[in-house]
Order: C-alpha cells, then structure tokens, then sequence
C-alpha cells in the first residue's frame, strides 16, 4: 500500500487545524485523518475511506470533545464538502464539478487547481460549524476556516518543489 505523501500532508493538516478546539486529540485526529485522506485520494482503495470516514471521525472527536451530540449536525455537510472533490478537468480525466466550474473561468493551471483547492478546504472547516460553543470556540474555528485553506496550497506547492525553506 503506497499513499501519496501530498494526500497524507493535507489529511494531516485538515486534523491538526482544530488544534485550538481539540487540543490534544489532534494526536489522534491528525494521523487518522492523514491516513484516510490518503486512502480515499489513492487509486488502490474507494473514495469513500476519505468522504465517510473523516466526517464520521471529525463528529465523533467532536462530540467527545464538546460532551454534546449537537456536532453529529456537521457529518452532512461535511461529507457533501468532501464528495464534491476539487479535481481540475484533464486529458483522461473530467474532474470535479466545482473544478470544472473553476477551470471555466482560469486556466487548467496552478491557480485553478489552489483555487478549488483552498475552495474545499475552507468549505469542510466551515462545515464544522457546530463546534462554536463559546467565544473562545469561535476563535478556534476561526483558526481553522483560515489556516486550513491557505495551508493547503502551501503543503501541495511544498510537495510538488515550488516552495524552498
């Protein structure tokens, strides 16, 4: 089983950017979420380890976390965020509604793959809407709506050699 490290790194980023409401559960949210992104991004397994089981981890984490069923709210959302899918329309490929509609506007080039990208990204923490339970949970989901979006096309740019540290 190979999974593609750049599926790995967004998976573990879409876990560890709750960190200001999860705290220490990101030690299980990030690599689980690392593990099922990239399972649900590889050709060798179904789609679905990434559309089912991040929304079903999220809420349950969610639910602990909060101590009220309340989070159950975001799993559809969540996995509607998720069955969109971000893929720019290829040669073999006919990619996702939404990059179809990006790649209307933009060219099939970085911009419009970052655009649906950080399109996804802050669509699935938006979705997490139900963890707003005080100020301070706001600030965290907050966190989560900016970092996410924006530190995914740092992580995919990263992978793929554009980005030198």
């Amino acid at each position: 089983m190979i999974l593609n490290k750049e599926e790995l790194a967004v998976g573990a980023l879409f876990g560890l950017c709750f960190v200001c409401i999860f705290k220490w559960w990101i030690i299980i949210t990030a690599p689980v979420c690392a593990i099922l992104w990239a399972m649900g991004g590889s050709s060798s397994f179904d789609k679905n380890w990434r559309r089912l089981g991040i929304p079903t981890l999220m809420c349950i984490v969610s639910m602990i976390v909060c101590r009220s069923f309340w989070p159950a709210l975001s799993w559809i959302p969540l996995w509607l965020v998720l069955a969109t899918g971000y893929g720019i329309p290829g040669p073999d490929d006919s990619g996702s509604p939404l990059g179809r509609w990006v790649a209307k506007y933009m060219s099939p080039s970085y911009a419009a793959t970052t655009y649906t990208r950080m399109i996804i990204g802050a669509a699935a923490c938006l979705s997490m809407f139900t963890l707003i339970r005080s100020i301070p949970t706001f600030f965290g989901w907050a966190f989560a709506v900016i970092a996410f979006p924006f530190g995914y096309a740092a992580v995919v740019k990263f992978i793929e050699g554009d980005i030198e540290i």
